[in-house]
């Protein structure tokens, strides 16, 4: 029991124990009382010891060790936690623990009231941050609306683009074929007007050569007389052909020559046409009166 393990330590002898069961205070938040009310009941206990050495007559007093020996049988005997050891607290009287209580809940209730303020205070900026976001929130989502717009736009013109260049590279790669076929047949033209350059040198190299060669003959003709001759029988082949078509004309209006005739005539006239064709190429001079027709 504590009274006695407290008599083995100090001496001291309990004369009396009370149990207080009826003190305690009301349920207080934030420094005032709650509704309803709760009541909180303080149960302790006093002990009346016997103080007195009889033999000296004199207080039986304790030191500091002895004190806190004390405080540990406390905690044993009545299975409670034990204080912190040199806390280094100064005992206060129950007035001034009251005073010190009601200066504690003052203290409280101002920096309650501060608090509340500071609160108060945030709860504003709060609600202002918030309707702040909400507002940034709806400024991103109509960015974010118009951006989605702006990139399906830009993926339509994307594709647009994307057609046009595939558009133009096919248009690019024809005008390449084209152009490459161009380039092949100008080389082909250039080669054919080359040719036609070469040709047109032999063709003009050839008459050239003829034509002096007609002026030689002709000078060679002139330096013979055959030029007139010649010129004769041009004028006599065409008067004899006349003579035949007039001769054959007559010969069918008048009946008298028979197709045998006709042939035998036709023969003849062959005949003297090949001989002017002769006498032509060798150029003899021969005189159209001596010839016999």
């Amino acid at each position: 029991m504590l009274t006695e393990e407290i008599q083995k330590l100090t001496k001291w002898k309990a004369l009396q124990i009370a149990h207080h069961k009826d003190e305690g205070h009301y349920k207080t938040v934030n420094g005032k009382q709650v509704e309803p009310k709760e009541f909180i009941t303080n149960y302790h206990a006093h002990i009346v010891f016997e103080c007195y050495d009889k033999k000296t007559g004199k207080s039986i007093l304790l030191n500091k060790k002895q004190m806190s020996k004390l405080q540990d049988l406390a905690a044993i005997c009545l299975d409670m936690p034990r204080g912190e050891i040199n806390s280094g607290r100064v005992h206060l009287e129950p007035e001034q623990y009251k005073q010190a209580q009601i200066d504690k809940d003052k203290e409280i209730e101002k920096a309650i009231e501060e608090n509340t303020l500071i609160f108060d205070t945030l709860l504003t900026n709060e609600k202002q941050s918030n309707k702040n976001l909400s507002a940034v929130k709806d400024y991103i989502s109509n960015n974010l609306n118009e951006t989605t717009k702006s990139n399906k736009k830009l993926s339509l013109l994307t594709q647009e683009l994307q057609k046009t260049v595939k558009a133009l590279e096919q248009e690019n790669n024809s005008l390449k074929s084209l152009n490459k076929t161009l380039n092949n047949e100008l080389l082909a033209a250039n080669d054919d007007i080359e040719k036609l350059k070469e040709q047109n040198t032999e063709i003009t190299n050839y008459f050239l050569t003829a034509k002096r060669d007609l002026e030689d003959l002709q000078l060679i003709l002139d330096t013979l007389g055959l030029s007139e001759i010649k010129t004769k029988l041009k004028d006599a082949k065409k008067k004899f052909k006349a003579d035949y078509d007039n001769t054959r004309e007559l010969l069918k209006a008048s009946g008298i020559a028979s197709q045998q005739d006709y042939q035998e005539l036709k023969i003849k006239f062959t005949e003297i046409n090949d001989k002017l064709l002769m006498l032509n190429k060798t150029n003899i001079p021969v005189k159209i009166n001596d010839m016999n027709i």
